[in-house]
C-alpha cells in the first residue's frame, strides 16, 4: 500500500481547450457540434418553460418515438427532430 498522499492536479479548461484548438481537426469538430448543442439547449429550455423535472418529461415520452440504432444510421436534422420530440413530450397527457 502506498504512503502517498492523493494530491489533485488542476486542469485549466480555457488553456487546454486554447491548445486542443491547435490541433488539426479539432476546430471542424468542435464547430460541428454547435447545432447539436443548440439543440439540446432547446430541450431543456421547453422543460424548464414547462416547469417539468427530467423524470416527469421521461414519463410524458413513453410511447413517444425513439432512436434506434437504425436510425443512427442516417444523418438526422437534429433540431428538427429534437422540436418534433420536445412537443411530444411536453404536451399534457
Amino acid at each position: 500500500m502506498h504512503s502517498e498522499q492523493f494530491k489533485p492536479v488542476r486542469l485549466d479548461t480555457k488553456a487546454e481547450l486554447a491548445r486542443a484548438m491547435q490541433r488539426p481537426g479539432f476546430k471542424a469538430a468542435w464547430d460541428g457540434l454547435e447545432e447539436e448543442y443548440a439543440a439540446h439547449n432547446e430541450l431543456l429550455q421547453a422543460r424548464k418553460q414547462a416547469d417539468l423535472t427530467q423524470e416527469e418529461v421521461a414519463a410524458r415520452c413513453v410511447g413517444a418515438p425513439q432512436k434506434t440504432e437504425k436510425s443512427y444510421a442516417k444523418p438526422v436534422a437534429w433540431p428538427a427532430r429534437l422540436s418534433e420530440h420536445t412537443k411530444f413530450c411536453m404536451v399534457a397527457t
